[in-house]
């Protein structure tokens, strides 16, 4: 409420020094305030916490695209390790623990 009020006085003050008058400086600020929110366009999702959305939105075309653009040396991989662990081909015998 102080900063407000200081506010307020301050605009006061400064419109007053400029030759006008309070109630016209503040009906030109507050237009000119009411303009700028008009030329916003409003938010794709107007929540108070978007990223409840974003983040679901971001983890969904992470999995869209890994499945879309696999990586074929990661699949090679896995099919050595697949006959690795299946059949012990390519191990290199019990480790020591």
């Amino acid at each position: 409420a102080t900063l407000t009020a200081d506010l307020k006085t301050s605009t006061a003050d400064l419109a007053l020094l400029n030759g006008g008058t309070f109630a016209a400086k503040l009906a030109e600020a507050q237009k000119a305030k009411a303009d700028a929110v008009a030329a916003v366009s409003p938010a794709p999702c107007p929540y108070k916490n978007p990223g409840i959305f974003s983040i679901g939105f971001a983890f969904l075309i992470g999995i869209v695209v890994s499945l879309l653009t696999p990586e074929k040396t990661a699949a090679d991989m896995f099919e050595t390790e697949k006959l690795r662990t299946s059949a012990g081909i390519g191990a290199d015998g019990s480790a020591s623990h």
